[in-house]
């Protein structure tokens, strides 16, 4: 029966959903039961848009109201949606115009690295431990040996290692693995840009000239840099001086060394067997018909945010969790410096 109900190829967000409460899951995956259709704008048709828009634009100059409008022209639904409701137009424009913005930034950026766009779009198939995965890389940049992969987020994301251990925004790693073993390559990083437009403060007069530096360290990406001797920070970006605005990673003269979201080639291998180890057990859970209400959580407000399903699920009217009755299943929280042997 189980094996009826799941497909034999997950994609790495199944796992992950899986991974925050079974039953969610079961109910999504399982049953394929699905929130009737709302006439607002979802994040995942506005993420669409925005990433057939820059799939093309990151190596061509085209209209993005152009592009626009053959999007829609092939989605019927969502082009009735939007032309249905003015709010949704707004969307739209002010969509447009942050996108504007946005591909400046990013050319900007690949006018500064050394790494250079081998392919967007890409689908990515490969075993872990014996299960099946599949997915598409938004984008994958290469140097010499290195490779890079880039998800393109409509919010701001990152990486959390302990959280990572346990299951949660894996994906990227997760892909990064498959790529660098489909294309016998080093792994160089693994980086989100958000793809919404900044907006700087300051205590200045609304005359001054504004800093370019500050402004694109507005948009810098999130992520790892998977760095042994300094070849790929320097590579990715080769203008920086004692801070980097493309990474999250400076440069301390004093001690002539780099400090960030760096990681060792060893720290990220013995990261990912803890991840896979994970990632099986909750295999194992899955297709033994494990499907409880038990979304996860935490005792830490900041962390609760991060890892609790239930905000944002459309099947309470289903399960009817009761914070009074039934009790979330709590994460750990761990010293990742401690785990992976990392120094300070």
């Amino acid at each position: 029966i189980i094996k009826k109900l799941y497909s034999p190829v997950l994609s790495v967000s199944q796992i992950e959903t899986y991974n925050k409460c079974p039953f969610l899951y079961f109910i999504q995956y399982g049953l394929g039961v699905y929130p009737l259709k709302e006439e607002k704008l979802l994040p995942n048709e506005l993420g669409s848009l925005v990433h057939y828009i820059l799939s093309i634009n990151m190596k061509k100059d085209k209209s993005i109201n152009d592009l626009v409008q053959h999007y829609l022209s092939k989605n019927q639904d969502l082009k009735e949606k939007i032309y249905s409701s003015s709010i949704n137009q707004y969307f739209i424009e002010q969509l447009s115009k942050d996108l504007e913005i946005t591909l400046k930034v990013l050319h900007q950026m690949m006018d500064i690295s050394l790494f250079k766009i081998y392919s967007e779009e890409e689908k990515v198939e490969d075993k872990i431990k014996d299960i099946n995965f599949k997915g598409f890389v938004d984008r994958m940049d290469v140097y010499d040996h290195y490779l890079s992969i880039i998800d393109y987020k409509s919010s701001a994301k990152d990486i959390d290692l302990s959280l990572a251990i346990q299951g949660f925004n894996i994906q990227m790693l997760l892909y990064l693995k498959m790529m660098t073993k489909k294309y016998d390559s080093d792994p160089g990083a693994v980086l989100y840009f958000n793809t919404k437009r900044r907006i700087m403060s300051g205590k200045g007069s609304i005359s001054e000239n504004i800093n370019e530096d500050d402004f694109y360290g507005l948009y810098k990406y999130g992520g790892y840099v998977i760095d042994d001797n300094t070849d790929v920070i320097q590579a990715i970006d080769p203008s920086m001086n004692t801070r980097s605005n493309l990474v999250n990673v400076s440069y301390v003269k004093s001690r002539g060394e780099y400090k960030g979201h760096i990681m060792s080639t060893d720290t990220l291998n013995q990261l990912m067997e803890m991840i896979e180890e994970h990632i099986y057990e909750l295999y194992t859970y899955m297709i033994n018909g494990n499907i409880e209400i038990a979304p996860k959580g935490s005792d830490d407000n900041n962390i609760h945010q991060k890892v609790n399903p239930c905000r944002y699920c459309h099947y309470h009217s289903v399960c009817h969790f009761d914070v009074f009755y039934n009790e979330y299943n709590l994460v750990k929280t761990y010293d990742i410096n401690e785990i992976l042997g990392r120094d300070d």
